[in-house]
C-alpha cells in the first residue's frame, strides 16, 4: 500500500498502480471530472459512485455534497478495503 496526499486528503493506494503513478507524480487524477462535479455537484445532492475503487470521486462528492449523501459501490474487495481506509483517514461520515 501508497500513502500520499492528494486533492486536498490522504490516500491510501495501490503501489506500482497506473493512476497511483499518475497521483504521486503531482498530477491530479482526471482533472476534467472535478471540475464538472465541482460546478454540478451541491451541498444537499445525493451522489452515486459506481465503481469507486479507492474513492478519488467518492471523496470529492463527499466535500462537495457535505449536506447530502454519498452512496459508493466497489465489487473488487481490495479496492473496497482501500475505500474503507480512505474513508476513515478523512474522517467521512
Amino acid at each position: 500500500m501508497t500513502c500520499c496526499e492528494s486533492n486536498g486528503f490522504e490516500w491510501s493506494l495501490f503501489p506500482g498502480d497506473s493512476i497511483t503513478k499518475h497521483i504521486l507524480s503531482g498530477k491530479l487524477w482526471e482533472p476534467h471530472l472535478l471540475e464538472f462535479m465541482r460546478l454540478f455537484i451541491k451541498p444537499n445532492f445525493t451522489c452515486v459512485d459506481g465503481g469507486a475503487c479507492f474513492g478519488w470521486h467518492s471523496l470529492e462528492m463527499s466535500r462537495l455534497a457535505h449536506r447530502g449523501h454519498v452512496v459508493a459501490f466497489e465489487p473488487h474487495l481490495p479496492a473496497m478495503e482501500l475505500l474503507q481506509k480512505n474513508i476513515e483517514k478523512n474522517n467521512i461520515k
